[in-house]
């Protein structure tokens, strides 16, 4: 008498099941991983990105501000034995004038040159610059318009201030006789200037992106106010 064989042969419905299940779950945990990565990718591209437009930015607020009060004609403000009185120099004017908290900043500085040579005037069209934060734009005037410096559907600006400290140094050992009593304007001084601003941006398309910068530029032209 014999048997039939019953030796099993390929999987059971109950093997099938359990291997689908298990590969579902492999296929639901790398999906997830990779969108999880695809996420981290694409939030370091927009931090980078705001890094490099703010940086970008104060690159250009630095350059510039370095550049206000500067003279051609710088020679003529200082009194010399002999000489008539000194010039004053006519792009010395900053906004804000002192040391005050402010959303702006402007400026002046001469861009004489050999068509059109110093002729110690401010021309508002051609010499008046500045910065200036509105509606999330930081915006940059040129003579009597204002540009907008950033772009909003990439970074939005959301703090913009501006500080100016004056240290002041005391020339009376450059007097060659005491000042007189009452003589406000006696003896000089040196202002040296600097500019402190705080720029805040954060990324458009994620607003939790949000990085600050702090800068300081000192100003490369001095100011003397008085005479001996």
């Amino acid at each position: 008498m014999s048997w039939p064989n019953s030796t099993q042969r390929g999987i059971g419905l109950i093997e099938l099941m359990i291997g689908v299940t298990v590969g579902l779950i492999v296929a639901t945990g790398a999906s997830v991983m990779l969108v999880r990565q695809l996420a981290e990718h694409h939030r370091l591209m927009l931090e980078a990105q705001l890094q490099q437009d703010l940086r970008a930015v104060a690159d250009l607020l630095l350059r510039e501000l370095r550049r206000a009060g500067y003279w051609s004609m710088a020679q003529k403000g200082v009194w010399a034995d002999g000489a008539t009185a000194p010039l004053n120099n006519v792009y010395a004017a900053t906004l804000p004038a002192n040391a005050q908290d402010s959303n702006s900043v402007e400026y002046s500085y001469s861009r004489a040159d050999a068509v059109n040579p110093e002729d110690n005037l401010l021309d508002a069209g051609r010499e008046q610059f500045g910065f200036m934060l509105e509606s999330g734009i930081l915006k940059l005037r040129l003579g009597n318009s204002w540009q907008p410096l950033t772009d909003k559907s990439t970074l939005t600006i959301t703090g913009f201030n501006v500080r100016l400290n004056v240290q002041e140094l005391t020339l009376d050992d450059y007097c060659n006789s005491p000042c007189a009593a009452g003589n406000l304007s006696c003896p000089p001084h040196l202002q040296m200037r600097r500019f402190d601003v705080s720029l805040t941006g954060r990324a458009t398309n994620d607003p939790a992106l949000l990085r600050r910068l702090t800068l300081s530029s000192k100003l490369r032209n001095d100011l003397i106010k008085g005479s001996c």
